[in-house]
């Protein structure tokens, strides 16, 4: 179903459409994409993941923002594989410091997101 909404054919992405989807035909819910937080995940060599808005989309937004960096050289697992191209990017408000996006180009970055996401859509739901 996500691959034909025209806002990218994300696996994340068209999965969370599904979800929506079956919510509120099959179990009568009321689910919607007004709160969900971008998520996606490149499958190329190394892998892409991203979640949330980018440094310059902050930046527009007018959000003072700290961000965190980390090759993948010093992170144990990339290591261990032998996979060590790419870098690890979290970008936080620097105010609330809510995490308000991330972009791992790197071994398992299409999986690390959704330790992020999790982790982001608790922060949100305790906001709201």
């Amino acid at each position: 179903m996500g691959d034909i909404n025209g806002r990218g054919a994300f696996t994340h992405t068209s999965y969370n459409d599904f979800e929506i989807v079956a919510d509120n035909v099959i179990d009568g819910g009321t689910r919607s994409i007004a709160n969900r937080i971008p998520v996606y995940g490149l499958f190329i060599d190394p892998p892409l993941g991203r979640i949330g808005i980018t440094e310059a989309e902050a930046r527009k937004l007018g959000r003072k923002v700290l961000m965190g960096t980390m090759p993948m050289s010093r992170v144990s697992r990339a290591k261990e594989r032998g996979e060590t191209r790419g870098l690890m990017k979290v970008l936080v408000d620097a105010e609330s410091e809510q995490v308000l996006g991330a972009s791992i180009p790197g071994i398992g970055g299409d999986e690390i997101v959704h330790s992020l996401l999790q982790l982001m859509a608790g922060a949100s739901a305790i906001r709201r």
